[in-house]
């Protein structure tokens, strides 16, 4: 029948403020034993948080325990309630036989067993009122769904407060199993293997985050799984396809996805996944049919049933539906709606506001939530909850919360406020109130916020993330006309929205490639000639500033020199010859990029939209060839033929696979350089309204920044074609010409004999080749052939390299080379080393947005020889990179001759291994209207022996080897990155604990 009638006093609220531990669960049936309804509550909230929860539930007792929580007694966190502490001794005597009988109620199943609040839209959470039918259903049907008996070891994994915590607990006891507490959620997944192997775990419920983690840490350094470990559950955010493929090359333990809400208790739907089952044909997981006693259906604004392949809402019924928002009868009955198919009167059915479609095969899959709610780390956040907090602090006119996924997929919040108030206070204010997964990570201040012709806020016109300043540096502004300057161009390379006189350009995330570009904007655009390491030396805005004022020096007068329309750069001419040695030469520069598009895709806009920038670009209508003995540029007027290539393998039963593989070959496939474009476009069908775009150029027109560059460009001209945005602004017609042309009066320049003859003094001396140990015989000619390997390095690994970096007045960049150095001498066997660095090779403003192979190459000296140390060797490292950076535009074909005495084709000439330092990842472009992911994808191809590309990804380091597969095994390869990491944790071990 209808859930029984109750008033609050009937159904008593105790509060269990525990941390995690036998102590927590005992409480839990304690309560329940006693007649009264639970309310967990997370230690870790702030006492604000606390007494708001407390208040909302109408506890009547906090059962907590003072030696674990110094705090459990405090009035800040408890107000007026009443404390039952665990570690007062007269609360642990057992009771005499027959005394404390279990409350009996004859309307026990529709009693009241547990509080949870979530977030709620008005600005307060909101409690759910949640049933003993409702959770003894889930215990008996999680129980029969997960195969739970005696035998099992169940880890409790999730933190108290998280209604997860029920489905650890209950369904297992049921079983009769046995829980197994984790300490701490903050673990690695190596070390979560660790403890599962340890204590003889048989079933873990994860995050799907963390497992996602897990998968991809195991891709990069793969470990052996616990054997006891014989099913995994996964659930609280979406589940992508690729991170289960990834699991399975590592595993055999099956995997459950889960659907829940916390009004539908806990889970609602499962999947099954058992390692020989093909992968679903969609980029994410289908979230399976319904336990038993659950029902779930699609359905359209009218509460029609949705034919499968259609979208609608998921709306969820039977016994797994709670009592509702207590206090709250209007949003009460506006989720809970009647349930029209059900037979039992007084049925409802929780709408859940998730956008959902039935596969053929009766599965049902996510498709995402259908209003602004989002789910951070696994907790359900109402950004209106967090604009509420922030709208009551002083100094706030206005304010909007919107949650930002990052390239990596982790959401965050950023706030944007209009008014005086100081982001520090903000940020202090918020993180009082709400738990840290609702604070938000960066705060914008706009002076209004924009709005749409209907008065709605315009959620596409706010600035993004990247410009936010950190709150946490006080501002003092620039004075005077020569810092304001400055200040605008850090903040314009940064893409930092205020810069202050004295703040530090690296704490501002500066880089040695931002320096490089400032270095080169200064002489070009100021007139003002300045060192590395006299900027170096400065750091501020306020010590460059007068630095610049007293010794600023004019540029050298240009030489001006004619550059023909078909002339080609030193770098284009370098590619072009190695393409003629061997087609494999070819296929290694080649630069694939490919994104995972969910959406109403317009794919005769996007083939225009390719089209587009293709037009835009000279290079990228440009074709090499050897005429007269000399090699040519010929530029076409009119955009070549440019299909975009499209493939349905939506019907192939294997989608995800194919297109992956597909792509991978589309991007192998080799370039003719005398036929344009030198760029190709594939759309890949992978399910119904899913595909895979892939874009590949050649290095040879082509570079980081141009990628970066391509995707922009993409994203604007896709707008624009789709009616979504203005017409792009018109591209630099001539900007690859420029360059050439001042490539060409540095040649003539009677400065670059000086400029070379310094390098080469630099370098003179040192051995040319590295005696690397290889897997394989070194082959008579390179084939050019290679991989990869990707590795995350430890957490706070990153930040450790940055204040060891600032410590020793360096960079990250020269740490993180001197660690690499150390350890290709241990296996080299050499203290003097040379390793190539690549340069953007864009100090011209002019040339920053223009598409073409603008990077060269320098050449970095080690030389450990009679170094006492780390920091002994990092000081003298860095010295050498200030050297580079100053003399950069050396060209890298001058050096070798003077240099390298034998070459051939075995040997990559002066320099066998590369470090490139990209720092923080830029984000992707999006497609307008179409939800877009990265994807990896390889060339498969090596340019040097070994190139390791280390990106900061979330503030994490993320490194990638490029190996020569002539030379060595992938283990090799991982073994080296292992080495690397250690070195450099070591490094900062010694620094942080000096």
């Amino acid at each position: 029948g209808p859930p029984a009638p109750h008033t609050p006093g009937d159904e008593p609220v105790i509060a269990v403020r525990l941390p995690r531990g036998a102590g927590l669960v005992t409480a839990l049936l304690a309560a329940a034993k006693s007649g009264a309804a639970y309310l967990p509550l997370d230690p870790g909230l702030p006492p604000e948080r606390t007494r708001a929860l407390l208040e909302s539930a109408g506890a009547r007792l906090v059962i907590s325990d003072r030696r674990r929580l110094p705090d459990a007694g405090s009035t800040d966190v408890l107000g007026t309630l009443p404390l039952l502490d665990l570690s007062d001794d007269a609360h642990a005597t057992p009771p005499a036989a027959g005394d404390g009988p279990a409350a009996h109620h004859d309307d026990y199943p529709g009693r009241l067993a547990y509080l949870i609040h979530t977030s709620g839209s008005t600005g307060r959470p909101k409690p759910v009122a949640v049933e003993h039918r409702s959770l003894a259903n889930h215990a008996q049907a999680v129980r029969a769904c997960f195969g739970l008996t005696e035998t099992d070891r169940v880890l409790q994994f999730t933190n108290p407060g998280f209604d997860v915590l029920g489905e650890e607990v209950f369904p297992t006891l049921a079983a009769g199993g046995a829980v197994v507490v984790l300490d701490d959620t903050t673990v690695a997944p190596d070390a979560l293997a660790e403890f599962i192997r340890d204590h003889r775990v048989t079933v873990a419920n994860l995050p799907t985050p963390y497992w996602a983690q897990w998968c991809t840490e195991l891709d990069r350094a793969p470990r052996d799984l616990p054997p006891t470990l014989r099913l995994l559950v996964i659930g609280s955010d979406t589940a992508r396809t690729h991170h289960l493929a990834a699991w399975r090359r590592h595993s055999a333990v099956p995997v459950i996805n889960a659907y829940g809400l916390t009004e539908t208790t806990i889970t609602a739907t499962t999947a099954f996944y058992p390692p020989d089952a093909p992968l679903p044909d969609c980029s994410t997981l289908p979230i399976g049919t319904p336990l038993d006693g659950v029902d779930a259906h699609v359905l359209g604004p009218a509460m029609e049933p949705c034919p499968p392949g259609t979208t609608g809402e998921l709306f969820i019924g039977g016994q797994a539906v709670a009592r509702g928002y207590p206090g709250r009868p209007g949003l009460t009955a506006q989720r809970f709606v009647p349930d029209p198919f059900a037979a039992r009167p007084g049925a409802r059915l929780y709408r859940t506001g998730d956008l959902a479609r039935r596969t053929q095969d009766g599965s049902i899959e996510f498709l995402g939530r259908d209003d602004h709610q989002v789910k951070i780390r696994g907790h359900r956040v109402e950004p209106a909850e967090t604009e509420a907090v922030l709208a009551g602090e002083p100094g706030v006119r206005e304010c909007a919360v919107v949650p930002h996924r990052s390239p990596s997929g982790d959401v965050r919040l950023i706030a944007y406020v209009v008014g005086e108030a100081d982001p520090r206070r903000l940020r202090e204010a918020a993180a009082r109130t709400l738990p840290d997964y609702a604070v938000p990570a960066a705060y914008v201040t706009l002076p209004a916020l924009p709005v749409t012709p209907q008065g709605k806020l315009d959620r596409a016109a706010l600035p993004a993330p990247r410009d936010v300043r950190d709150g946490e540096r006080p501002y003092a502004r620039p004075e005077g006309p020569d810092e304001e300057r400055l200040a605008a161009l850090w903040g314009e390379v940064l893409g930092v929205d205020r810069v202050g006189r004295t703040d530090d350009f690296f704490a501002l995330g500066g880089d040695s490639l931002h320096m490089t570009r400032i270095l080169g904007r200064l002489t070009q655009t100021h007139g003002t000639r300045i060192t590395a390491r006299e900027f170096m030396a400065a750091r501020t805005v306020r010590d460059l500033a007068a630095r610049l004022g007293g010794s600023a020096s004019g540029p050298a007068a240009a030489r001006r020199c004619a550059a023909p329309a078909d002339a080609v750069s030193h770098g284009e001419q370098r590619l072009w010859f190695l393409a003629q040695l061997k087609e494999s030469a070819t296929t290694a520069y080649n630069v694939p990029s490919a994104l995972r598009l969910r959406g109403d895709l317009d794919v005769a806009a996007l083939e225009q939209a390719v089209r587009d920038v293709v037009g835009r670009h000279e290079r990228l209508r440009t074709t090499f060839h050897f005429r007269s003995g000399r090699l040519v540029a010929e530029i076409a007027d009119d955009v070549p033929p440019l299909a975009l290539q499209v493939i349905d393998l939506g019907a192939s039963g294997d989608g995800e696979s194919a297109a992956l593989k597909h792509a991978e070959e589309f991007a192998r496939r080799p370039f003719d350089l005398t036929c344009a474009p030198l760029l190709r476009a594939a759309l890949i069908g992978t399910a119904p309204g899913e595909h895979l775009l892939v874009l590949v150029t050649h290095h040879i027109v082509s570079d980081g920044v141009s990628s970066d560059l391509l995707d922009r460009e993409l994203a604007l001209a896709y707008a624009h074609r789709t009616g979504q945005g203005p017409a792009p602004a018109t591209a630099n017609p001539h900007g690859y010409r420029e360059f050439i042309r001042a490539q060409r009066e540095l040649a003539a320049s009677p400065d670059v004999d000086a400029l070379v003859g310094r390098v080469v003094d630099r370098l003179r001396g040192a051995p040319t080749t590295l005696a690397l140990p290889t897997d394989h015989p070194r082959p008579r000619s390179m084939s050019y052939r290679g991989d990869q390997v990707t590795r995350a390095t430890p957490a706070g690994l990153r930040d450790a390299v940055a204040r060891l970096a600032a410590q020793e007045g360096t960079t990250p960049y020269s740490v993180v080379l001197t660690a690499l150095g150390s350890v290709l001498r241990d296996l080299c066997g050499q203290d003097e080393l040379l390793i190539g660095s690549p340069t953007a090779g864009r100090a011209d403003p002019a040339h920053e947005d223009v598409i073409g192979f603008f990077v060269n190459t320098v050449v970095l000296r080690l030389d450990f020889r009679g170094t006492n140390g780390f920091r002994d060797a990092l000081l003298r490292t860095h010295s050498q990179v200030l050297d580079a950076i100053e003399d950069e535009y050396a060209p890298f074909d001058r050096l070798v001759p003077h240099l390298v005495t034998e070459r051939g084709l075995a040997v990559p000439p002066l320099v066998q291994v590369a470090l490139a330092y990209q720092g923080p990842r830029r984000p992707e472009a999006r497609l307008a209207g179409i939800e877009a992911a990265p994807v990896p994808l390889h060339n498969g191809g090596a340019k040097f022996d070994l190139t390791l590309e280390v990106e900061e990804v979330d503030g994490e380091m993320v490194t990638t080897a490029e190996y020569s597969t002539d030379l060595f095994r992938r283990d090799t390869v991982r073994n080296l990155l292992d080495s690397w990491v250690a070195v450099l944790a070591a490094a900062v071990i010694d620094y942080d604990g000096a």
